[in-house]
């Protein structure tokens, strides 16, 4: 078991490369051999370039990554170690491609986690209701749903409408277009009733509510409120039953919360900034918006790890989502800057590549946001991934990017952004006007009295991940784990493929043949799901991809008994394979290159390793014995000697 999360990252990292180099190094043994016999000049295939990834990634920093980002890592890892190649299998194009695609794989999940994570918020049981507040307007300001400002731009807008639904539906239909229905009530002096002569309506047909834009209003208290607010005015429902549960679930199954034109547009926005851009957004709505991103991703970093204490860092730990305190939510200096250069950023329309001595490059906002039209007009999620990818590499294509020291992939940089904002984009989407409007009517419903009513919730983004970080930070937290456990799959796929090939290497050298009938064991072992593993935590994930690669050093025998010793017949003996992996492994944390050489060819010292093992583990087999004392006992006061055979 990982003590600590991050050991446990670099454990896995480190097994990972050692059993990568024993296949390349059999694999290149087996070639070598077939060059020696057929006296060929080089050789067939060309080689593989496992262990140059570990030399030009960087050793990845505490402060610097959370465990979405660190299994990216070792995913990008174990595929190149499993594969053999730095291809397409473990490039972040795949991998940004699958995560992107399995948005609508978990879009009922996370539909569900909301409506969940709103009653345990609003302290719901099924019998909470809103009897009190029947036919009584009630006023939430227009800022308190639209943390990020879209309702200030058109959906007619050719930048604003990725914010939007593609179309206008009508009342009753489901999905029903709330957010482009929020845009229209700004600009109309009429209700939705009085323009509509209904109320509007859920999936159910029952009539929920009626929606006027005014801005004036009053508090329970009488007192006058001035400000842009929307006024409800809630109906009774059909079973005169007004619950908060049946509300809330009728109209999340009105309005689609999200869909995947919504999660592109947005993670495109993040990386580029290109909506932004076109939109030509102010300074401080800029600055809410990155400092947003910034405290999202400190969240992203929990791991309800009680022997870490809570950190702003980027990677906090804490045991329990009700410890963390205010100060987890203020951004440091250091963040502050980095929001202010962001922001000039997107101001002037570039983006910097920090792996590329922060070279600038101008962003082309209308062939991105033109791109991203092609993708909303797609009607399957394929075309659409399509399109994104031919977003990307079109982007990356592009003249003007023509980076002066191509010490980089453009392409695979761009697509790791991508991948990297996935669970942001989905969490941002999810905080959208519609999204909060039903909440905030159920807050202001069940708290609409002298001794509950809060006139001002919150004035920005940040300050709404503060105010109500227990839902904001249940929500996040779940949304990653449905995509870390697409992740560990990714990962566990390959680490069996890469397991496999060490195992078949050791049945194959084992003198206990029947060591060949417990191999099958592995492949129901790797075949273990996730039913135990919690993938908001840390250390449970790793702890998982720990014990999968332990197999390959495992014993297959059926258990130590009581006494150890009396178990030792179960051991498989000596393993060459084992040893190499173990050796190859103290080399590279020794800093000593045990990939190929630089032109390609075989990295003679594995072979020379792989012979002296095989020398060692011969002359055992051939010549080692075992000595075993037994101490003085009354039936054999000298004692004696037993002699066995080592192998």
């Amino acid at each position: 078991m990982a003590l600590d999360y991050k050991k446990g990252i670099d454990d896995a990292s480190k097994k990972i490369d050692s059993y990568a180099t024993v296949n390349n190094t059999k694999r290149q043994q087996k070639k070598l051999k077939k060059k020696q016999k057929n006296n060929e000049n080089r050789l067939k295939t060309p080689k593989e370039k496992i262990a140059s990834y570990k030399e030009k990634a960087a050793k990845f920093e505490d402060n610097a990554k959370s465990l979405f980002e660190d299994l990216i890592f070792l995913f990008k890892k174990s595929a190149q170690s499993a594969f053999s190649t730095s291809g397409s299998l473990g490039s972040s194009q795949f991998l940004t491609e699958a995560l992107y695609y399995s948005v609508d794989k978990v879009k009922s999940q996370i539909v569900n986690i909301i409506l969940e994570e709103m009653l345990s918020s609003l302290g719901c049981s099924e019998e909470t209701n809103y009897d009190d507040i029947i036919n009584t307007p009630l006023y939430i300001r227009v800022k308190d749903l639209d943390l990020f400002g879209i309702l200030k731009y058109s959906p007619d807008d050719e930048n604003a409408k990725f914010f939007y639904e593609k179309e206008e539906t009508q009342n009753g239909d489901v999905p029903y277009s709330m957010n482009r229905q929020l845009y229209h009530r700004l600009v109309s002096s009429q209700s939705f009733q009085q323009e509509y002569g209904q109320f509007f309506k859920g999936s159910s047909g029952a009539n929920l509510f009626d929606i006027k834009y005014v801005t004036t209003g009053f508090d329970p208290f009488g007192n006058q409120i001035d400000d842009d607010l929307f006024e409800i005015t809630l109906t009774n429902l059909p079973t005169n039953s007004s619950s908060v549960t049946d509300f809330l679930s009728d109209y999340f199954n009105t309005i689609e919360v999200f869909n995947l034109d919504n999660i592109i547009s947005s993670a495109i926005n993040i990386v580029f900034g290109s909506i932004s851009i076109g939109l030509e957004q102010p300074d401080l709505e800029l600055e809410q918006i990155q400092k947003f991103l910034k405290i999202v991703k400190r969240i992203l970093g929990i791991c309800d790890d009680p022997n870490k204490k809570i950190d702003v860092s980027g990677v906090a730990k804490l045991s329990d989502e009700d410890l963390i305190t205010d100060a987890f939510f203020d951004v440091t200096n250091q963040e502050l800057r980095e929001i202010e250069e962001r922001v000039d950023q997107i101001k002037r329309g570039i983006i910097v590549f920090a792996d590329c001595d922060n070279i600038e490059v101008p962003v082309n906002v209308q062939s991105i946001n033109a791109a991203l039209g092609e993708i909303i007009n797609e009607n399957k999620a394929t075309d659409k991934i399509t399109k994104l990818t031919n977003l990307v590499n079109d982007t990356a294509s592009d003249p003007k990017w023509s980076l002066p020291l191509p010490t980089i992939s453009i392409s695979e940089t761009l697509f790791n952004d991508l991948l990297l904002s996935l669970p942001t984009a989905v969490f941002k989407t999810v905080l959208s006007p519609k999204v909060l409007l039903g909440f905030f009517i159920m807050l202001r419903a069940i708290t609409y009295s002298a001794n509950q009513y809060v006139k001002n919730l919150f004035g920005s983004a940040d300050e709404f991940l503060k105010n109500f970080k227990k839902l904001a930070i249940s929500v996040c937290r779940r949304i990653v784990a449905l995509f870390i456990e697409e992740l560990f799959n990714y990962i566990k796929s390959n680490i069996k493929k890469l397991v496999e090939n060490i195992i078949l290497d050791i049945v194959k050298e084992s003198k206990d043949k029947q060591l060949a009938m417990y191999a099958s064991i592995v492949g129901a072992l790797l075949q273990i799901g996730s039913g135990l593993v919690d993938f908001r935590q840390c250390k449970s994930v790793v702890d998982e991809i720990l014990k999968l690669l332990q197999l390959a050093s495992a014993q297959f025998g059926f258990g130590l008994p009581s006494f150890i010793l009396q178990g030792a017949k179960f051991l498989g003996g000596v393993s060459k394979t084992r040893s190499l992996a173990k050796t190859i492994q103290n080399l590279q944390e020794a800093g000593l290159p045990t990939g190929d050489n630089a032109d390609g060819s075989p990295n003679l010292m594995n072979q020379m390793m792989d012979s002296i093992l095989q020398a060692s583990i011969d002359e055992q087999s051939q010549n080692g014995k075992t000595e075993i004392a037994f101490p003085p006992t009354p039936q054999f006061p000298k004692g004696f000697k037993l002699y066995g055979k080592s192998y």
